[in-house]
């Protein structure tokens, strides 16, 4: 059996999931009285790369077949406003949960300040981490 057989055989039912979930989502909008924009359906045919990649990562660990696997790609792409910003929103907060465990010297190696000694003053260090802070997108 070739590569080009067993790629088929492991994402095609994924791939028409996710070309059923999404015809699903965009006619779910039509009947929600939303017009149809062609800006709207390319931005869900640009999410389907990462949608793809959800939906073979929970079919493998799961260990689905055939029509679960249509199932799991239909589903993705229906639900892929809700699932790209829970995916988005734990990464954020995995993020913010690391940065809040780097050590002080290595966080000001990081922006490009000078660690403070034992004794010397905080401040100028705190002033440039709020700084950076202040450069990132807020939602």
């Amino acid at each position: 059996m070739s590569w080009w057989n067993d790629a088929a055989a492991r994402y095609g039912p994924i791939l028409i999931g996710l070309g059923i979930g999404t015809a699903a989502k965009q006619g779910l909008a039509l009947n929600d009285g939303k017009a149809f924009t062609w800006r709207a359906f390319i931005a869900d045919i640009l999410l389907l790369g990462f949608l793809g990649v959800v939906a073979v990562s929970v079919a493998d660990q799961f260990h689905l077949t055939g029509n679960a696997k249509v199932l799991m790609g239909a589903m993705t792409a229906v639900s892929s406003d809700r699932l790209v910003r829970a995916v988005r929103k734990k990464f954020e907060q995995r993020v913010a949960s690391e940065i809040d465990q780097l050590p002080t010297a290595r966080l000001a190696r990081l922006i490009g300040g000078e660690p403070p000694q034992t004794g010397e003053d905080f401040t100028p260090l705190l002033e440039k981490i709020d700084a950076a802070d202040r450069l990132l997108p807020k939602e």
